[in-house]
């Protein structure tokens, strides 16, 4: 569910780290991998919950898990945190 990304200062070590945590994951989610693409989207998330990328991908990982209710959670997350970026109303 959707997390106040105000709820704690993010440093830029949480920036930095959820970024490479991002990357994980969408290796993993290449592979196929959408199990362990998910949990590193959500580490991402945990990191920087302000980071609309993060929730969009999870929504996807979700998706190919056909965990339908999660997607669209993660995704109208997504959404509240950057109603421009497209690719999230397509997941």
């Amino acid at each position: 569910t959707f997390v106040n990304p105000y709820s704690r200062e993010i440093t830029p070590e949480d920036r930095t780290q959820a970024e490479a945590i991002k990357e994980e994951g969408n290796q993993h989610f290449a592979r196929g991998d959408f199990e362990k693409s998910l949990e590193c989207y959500e580490e991402a998330i945990r990191l920087a919950p302000d980071c609309a990328i993060y929730y969009s991908n999870a929504s996807a990982s979700c998706g190919k898990l056909s965990e339908w209710g999660q997607a669209a959670l993660y995704a109208n997350d997504a959404i509240k945190l950057d109603a421009s970026l497209m690719k999230t109303y397509f997941r």
